[in-house]
Formats: C-alpha cells, structure tokens, sequence
C-alpha cells in the first residue's frame, strides 16, 4: 500500500472496508470519516494513537435527541459562515407546508460518556482483522468501527430516527453529521448534503477536503454549479468507481451580494489575500511576497480560521499587513474597498468576483485548483502589473459557483 500522501491510506483502507455493515448500517463511510481525520492530523502519531484509544472507550449521549424531529437542517461547526449559511437555506426552504428547523449536532468527543463495555470492542476487533489494514493504521481502524458501532447500538436502542422526517446535514461526508445522516438513510429517511465549499477535481495527492465528496452517506449531494458536478464526476471516473449518490443542481448557497462601488479615484488601494486551511508553505511564502507592497497599496489578510491557529505562520506574517478579523467576509468587502484579492486554494477568492472584486490567483506547487480565466502571479512584478490592470470577472462566478441559481426549497420539499 502506497502511504506518501495520507489520500492513499485513506482510499486503501476504505476499499477494504468497503460494503461492512452493522444491523443494517453502512460502517464504511462514517468509520472512513473518522480514519481520514487521524491521516491527515499533524500531531505526533503517538498523540494520534492516545486520542484513538480513548475514542474505544465512548459512547454517544445524544444530548439533541429532543430536536430530532420533523425535517432537520444539521450543522456542526461553530464558524460564524458556515452557521449563517445553514441558517440561511433553512430560512430558504422553510414554508407553511413544509417546516425544517436547525439542529446542532454536537463533537463526538464532547457529547459522550465513558463506557467500558467489551462486547463491541471485540466485534470491531474481527472485523478489523478481517479487513487486514495493517499495522500502522489498525488503532485507527478498530476505534472508527467501535465508536460507529456504538452509535448505531444507540440509535437502536433509543428509535432516534423514529421522528425524522426528512434530513439535510450541512456536511454528511465528515464527523460528527455522517453518523446521524447513516442512520436515517438506513431507516428510509430522504437525506441530503449540502455542498458547503468549492469541490472539484484536485490537481495534485488532495487534501482532507477531498472527503466532503468522496464519502457522501446522503441519498443526494446538492451540487452549486455544472461545473462542480463534472469536476466530481470526473474524480470518481478516473477512481473507477461510480458516484453512490444523486447530485442535483442546486445552485449557490449564498445569496449574491450587490456590487462593491469602485474604489475612490486617488483612495489609497487596499488588497486582500485570502489563504486556505492547508498549504502552509506557499501561504507563508506569498504573505513575505505581500510584505515587500507597503509602498504601493495596503494589504488585508484573511486567513483560514485553522491557520489563524498555526504559530509558525503567524510568526512568518509581516509586520506591514493587517489581520482581518471580521467573522464574515462579506462583512469585510463592504466594509472595506478592496481593488484586488489574491490568494489560492480558496472558495473565499471566487465569492469576491461575485461582488466585481478583481481576483489573481498565485501560482504555488501546493496548487489544487486552477481558473485560467484569471490573472496568475509568481513574484512581485507580476502581481504590480495584475493591480494596475485587473478587471472584474463575475462571469467565471457565476459558472464555477452558481450563482444566480437557486433550487433548494424545490429539491427538498419534493
């Protein structure tokens, strides 16, 4: 088994798992879920081993189970975007006919308790020996299955899905949505996902992102643009194995903004660069690139909530930028009046061509994602030469994201 890039541990592993079930439930996926996450942790592998160890030794609480009623929005994470966005499409699809409501769906180690209970442990144990992982990821593998066979045990024991009508998981290929979106699909419930980021065909070994795809547990993956689902389609083509879930057009998931007013003649120029959750060298690479535009325009930097985190980048970032701290970008772009974003890797780039915003991608070997319609930049002479003559391009926006498209209420409530 190749293991250079966590992606093939992680697709070796699945296939071996591929079609192990539990009463009735699909174990590979949400066990997927989990075993992805350990891969592409940068932690020490010991630390990495502790936490799966503990993960043997959980159960779900369910402290929510009183919401899990009726036709359900789930979301988990706490980001002020992604919250807003689910509160949004909720508020979309709402009618008199047809109720939905949000619920959170807590962190599986959070909303736990400890059980010491050998019967499921041992279960998971056969079944990962069976599937012959290995070594090196067996811990990972035999909490994955654990954990995902207590949560189903729960959802048996407690009838959870009795209640729900129908689902939409903010993101059912990841923890902690894929457990509940397994469970009501097993049960016959209609589930669906939400496509909550730019997904497409990654150009180099992808990230942890890839899985936001790759293992959808829902019945249908409401997809932004054609693009987006030819970009999918293409992936599975090259996997060899076909998509196990619909992906109907949907259209984006924000509503389109109006258009930023053009900057002031003679206003000092301000620049944005936006910057992913992963690609930690070329981000620090491209903000020392920034550092040296003092002379010539400000620079706002927007970094993704995990990066904000890592201290060898915020240590590399130039004295001369300024952090963005407003929760929302939108909040940002009307705020501030911004003549050019750049950055790479980032969903956060082609919402600012929505707003007429000129955008430039940086040209890096950490490149997963390329738009040829948009200006590229390697050094600083390039991207002088981008400010001085870049132009809006909302078209390459509305066909990469979608925008102006907006299906949801109708696939929903069908």
């Amino acid at each position: 088994m190749n293991i250079a890039f966590p992606f093939d541990a992680y697709r070796a592993i699945k296939r071996n798992l591929h079609g192990l079930t539990y009463k009735g439930y699909d174990l590979c996926k949400p066990a997927a879920a989990i075993i992805a996450n350990y891969l592409y942790d940068d932690k020490t592998p010991l630390r990495k081993w502790r936490k799966a160890f503990r993960l043997l030794w959980i159960e779900p609480r369910h402290s929510n189970a009183e919401a899990l009623h009726g036709r359900l929005l789930a979301w988990n994470t706490p980001r002020a975007d992604h919250k807003l966005n689910a509160e949004r499409i909720a508020q979309a699809i709402n009618s008199p006919d047809h109720h939905w409501h949000l619920v959170q769906v807590p962190d599986i180690t959070k909303d736990c308790r400890r059980t010491w209970n050998l019967s499921t442990p041992w279960r998971a144990l056969r079944l990962t020996l069976a599937s012959r992982v290995g070594a090196r990821h067996f811990l990972y593998t035999l909490a994955a299955l654990t954990y995902s066979m207590r949560y189903f045990e729960s959802v048996e024991r407690r009838d959870l899905t009795r209640r729900i009508e129908r689902l939409i998981a903010y993101n059912s290929s990841n923890i902690p949505e894929c457990f509940l979106t397994s469970a009501c699909k097993r049960n016959g419930i209609h589930t669906f996902s939400l496509q909550h980021g730019l997904y497409y065909d990654y150009l180099i070994p992808p990230p942890l992102a890839i899985i936001n795809y790759e293992n959808v547990t829902a019945d249908a993956l409401l997809v932004w643009s054609e693009f987006c689902r030819k970009q999918i389609e293409a992936f599975f083509q090259r996997d060899g194995q076909p998509a196990d879930f619909a992906m109907p057009l949907a259209g984006y998931l924000k509503p389109v903004p109006p258009a930023c007013a053009p900057v002031a003649p003679g206003a000092r120029r301000q620049m944005l660069c936006l910057l992913p959750r992963s690609g930690l060298e070329s981000s620090i690479r491209l903000v020392q690139l920034l550092g040296g535009l003092h002379e010539h325009c400000d620079v706002l930097l927007r970094p993704h909530p995990a990066l904000r985190r890592n201290k060898v980048f915020l240590e590399a970032v130039p004295a001369t930028l300024d952090m963005d701290e407003n929760p929302l970008l939108e909040t940002t772009l009307a705020e501030r009046d911004v003549c050019l974003a750049v950055g790479f890797n980032t969903t956060s780039l082609f919402d600012t061509l929505l707003v007429h915003v000129p955008c430039a991608l940086y040209e890096t070997p950490q490149t997963t994602f390329d738009a040829p319609q948009l200006p590229h930049f390697v050094d600083t002479a390039q991207l002088l030469e981008i400010l001085e003559q870049a132009r809006p391009r909302p078209d390459v926006a509305a066909q990469i994201l979608g925008a102006g498209l907006f299906r949801y209420a109708e696939i929903v409530n069908d």
